[in-house]
C-alpha cells in the first residue's frame, strides 16, 4: 500500500520565495471537482482588502512542465526539440495473469502492477492518453479499465487518508481493492474488445483526450467511451468488419484494421461517417498513425503505408512474421518481428535502415518512449526490451506472464498524431484560507495557427488543491487581458475564489510544428483582509 502524497508545482507565495517543484512527475488534471465550502459569503467587494499582485515565474522543469521551454529572451515557448518529457511509463499487459505493469521508461523498474478486471480478464490492448492514463481493453468477459498514473493524485475512495494502490509487482491488490483503478466498463457478452484508442481535443482545456474507443470484434461495433467516466457515448455498427487495432489521427479520423477482410477502416468521429479500403500487399497486424498523417500496417513479411490525401499505399518487403509497429518522430519505423526481434524502415524512403536480433522470442507489441527509445515486447519470454535507437544496444526487464500486449503502450503515438502541444504549472500562495483571487493578468503573442489557454484551481492544501478538477478561465486570441479570475471560479462552484492557494495551468498549442506562440508574463491580483493592511 502507498500512502498519499502531493507535492505543490513552483509555489511563490505573498512573501518571496518558490518552495518546490514536483519530482515526481506531471501531474494530470482531472474535469470534474467542487469549491472549497458553498458557505461561505457571496464574493464582492472587500472594502477590507487591498489587492496584491504576483508575478508567476515561467520557470519550466520536469516537474512542473512537459513540451515547453524558455527561449533566450525567457520567454515560454513549445518545445520542438524533441527533449521535453511528459512522463516516462510504458504500461505492458500480462494476457495470462490478468495485470498490466507500469514499468519507468528511464530505470526500467516496475512501479506497479495492477488488476484488470474480475478472474480471465485476459488483457491485450492499452491506449494512454495526453495525461498519462491508460485505458487496458480485456478479451476475456469482455471490458475496458482506466488507470490512473500519478498515485499521488489518485483519489481517496474510501476516506482513510490514504491510497491504497499499488507499488510494484509484488503488491497487486484484489481486484476493486486498487484506489488508482478510476473505472470499469463491461460489454455484453461475446464482444471480444481487441482495438483501443484515445482520442485528442483542443479546445478550452487546452490539449486533451476527452473519449476513448473501443473495438468490439465479436460484435462488429465501434464504442465511444467518456474518457473521465467510462460511460457510453456512442456505438457506431460496422456490419462484417472486425475492428482488431486501431490508432487516432489528425482531422477526428480513428483508423481501424480490419482483420476480417483486411482492409483500413476510416471512422470520422464527429459524423460517425465511415469507408474501407483495402490494405496495400495485405501487411495486416499492426497499425499506426505517423506525424504528417500516414497510417502504417505490418503483418506477414511486409509493412506499408496509406496517405490519405492521395489515397495511396505503398509497400516494403521486410521481415518474415511481422506484428505491432510504432513511429519513433524522428523519422522511422520500427517493426515486430516475432521470432526475430525488430526491423527499422525509414518513414520517408521506406528503406530498411536496421535489423536488430533480440535474445527471445514471441514479439508481438512495439512501443517508442518520450525519450526516444525503442520497446519490444517479448510474449514467451515475458519480457520487455529497450534498444537505444543510435547504437542498437538492447537491455531487458522483467514484466508480468506471457504479455501480449499491443497498441500504444506509452502514449507518444498519440502524442505524434495530435498538434504540438505543451503545459506549464505554477502555484500562488495567498494570505491564507480567505484570500480571494480576483484577475490574471498575461501578456502573450499568439501567430496564426496557435493559440494560449489558462486553467486555474484553488485549495487550502496541496491534498485539497490536487483533488480538484481545473476551471476555464482564458484563451487568446479569443480573449484579451485581464480575464476575471474570480467570475469564472465561482461559476463553477460558489466560494472557489478562495483559497489559500492557486494553481494556474498555461497550455501552448499550435497547429504545425516550428510554429509556437508565445507567454511573456501572467500575473495574478489577489485580496486578503489579513494581509497586513489596515
Amino acid at each position: 500500500m502507498r500512502r498519499k502524497v502531493v507535492v505543490l508545482l513552483g509555489v511563490l507565495g505573498c512573501g518571496p520565495g518558490i518552495m518546490g517543484d514536483d519530482p515526481g512527475g506531471l501531474l494530470p488534471s482531472p474535469d470534474a471537482g467542487s469549491g472549497p465550502d458553498a458557505s461561505r459569503p457571496n464574493p464582492g467587494p472587500r472594502a477590507d482588502a487591498a489587492p496584491t499582485s504576483n508575478t508567476i515565474p515561467l520557470d519550466p522543469g520536469p516537474g512542473n512542465s512537459s513540451g515547453v521551454k524558455r527561449d533566450p529572451q525567457g520567454r515560454l515557448i513549445l518545445d520542438s526539440s524533441g527533449t521535453a518529457v511528459p512522463f516516462s511509463l510504458i504500461w505492458v499487459a500480462n494476457s495470462a495473469e490478468g495485470t498490466v505493469s507500469k514499468i519507468d521508461t528511464v530505470t526500467g523498474k516496475e512501479l506497479g502492477r495492477y488488476r484488470t478486471g474480475p478472474a480471465g480478464s485476459d488483457p491485450s490492448r492499452t491506449t494512454v492518453a495526453i495525461d498519462g492514463d491508460v485505458v487496458v481493453a480485456n478479451r476475456g468477459g469482455g471490458s475496458a479499465v482506466r488507470i490512473h498514473a500519478n498515485p499521488a493524485t489518485c483519489p481517496d475512495k474510501n476516506g482513510n487518508g490514504t491510497v491504497e494502490t499499488s507499488s510494484g509487482p509484488a503488491d497487486v491488490l484484489p481486484w476493486e481493492s486498487d484506489e488508482c483503478v478510476l473505472w470499469f466498463r463491461p460489454f455484453a457478452h461475446g464482444s471480444l474488445p481487441r482495438a483501443a484508442a484515445f482520442d485528442f481535443v483542443n479546445d478550452s482545456y487546452g490539449l486533451r483526450s476527452s473519449s476513448v474507443w473501443i473495438g468490439l470484434w465479436g460484435t462488429n461495433k465501434l464504442v465511444r467511451l467518456d474518457a473521465q467516466t467510462g460511460e457510453i457515448v456512442k456505438e457506431v455498427s460496422i456490419p462484417g468488419h472486425c475492428p482488431y487495432g486501431m490508432a487516432f489521427g489528425q482531422g477526428g479520423n480513428l483508423w481501424v484494421f480490419d482483420s476480417c477482410r483486411i482492409k483500413l477502416l476510416r471512422l470520422d468521429t464527429a459524423s460517425y461517417a465511415w469507408d474501407t479500403t483495402d490494405i496495400g500487399g495485405r501487411c495486416a497486424y499492426g497499425i499506426t498513425v505517423d506525424s504528417k498523417g500516414n497510417v502504417w500496417t505490418s503483418g506477414g513479411n511486409c509493412v506499408a503505408r496509406y496517405e490519405p490525401g492521395t489515397k495511396t499505399w505503398s509497400t516494403k518487403t521486410v521481415g518474415s512474421s511481422n506484428r505491432g509497429l510504432a513511429y519513433d518522430g524522428k523519422g522511422s519505423i520500427w517493426i515486430a518481428d516475432t521470432q526475430f526481434g525488430v526491423h527499422r524502415v525509414d518513414a520517408t524512403s521506406m528503406a530498411v535502415l536496421a535489423d536488430v536480433r533480440l535474445n527471445a522470442g514471441g514479439f508481438v507489441g512495439m512501443a517508442v518512449d518520450f525519450n526516444r527509445k525503442i520497446w519490444a515486447i517479448s510474449q514467451s519470454g515475458s519480457k520487455a526490451f529497450r534498444i537505444e535507437p543510435d547504437t542498437l544496444a538492447s537491455q531487458s526487464f522483467a514484466t508480468g506472464h506471457y504479455p501480449y500486449t499491443y497498441s500504444d503502450m506509452t502514449g507518444l503515438q498519440l502524442q505524434n498524431a495530435a498538434p504540438p502541444a505543451g503545459r506549464y504549472k505554477s502555484t500562488v500562495e495567498g494570505c491564507g484560507p480567505e484570500t480571494q483571487w480576483l484577475e490574471l493578468h498575461w501578456k502573450a503573442t499568439t501567430a496564426p495557427g496557435t493559440h494560449v489557454a489558462f486553467q486555474a484551481r484553488t485549495g487550502n492544501t496541496a491534498e485539497e488543491l490536487a483533488a480538484k478538477g481545473f476551471v476555464p478561465i482564458a484563451r487568446q486570441p479569443s480573449d484579451v487581458s485581464p480575464a476575471d479570475l474570480r467570475a469564472a471560479l465561482e461559476a463553477k462552484a460558489p466560494g472557489s475564489s478562495f483559497g489559500r492557494l492557486l494553481e494556474i495551468e498555461m497550455s501552448l498549442v499550435s497547429e504545425k510544428a516550428g510554429v509556437s506562440p508565445i507567454i511573456e508574463e501572467v500575473t495574478v491580483r489577489s485580496s486578503c483582509k489579513n494581509n497586513g493592511i489596515e
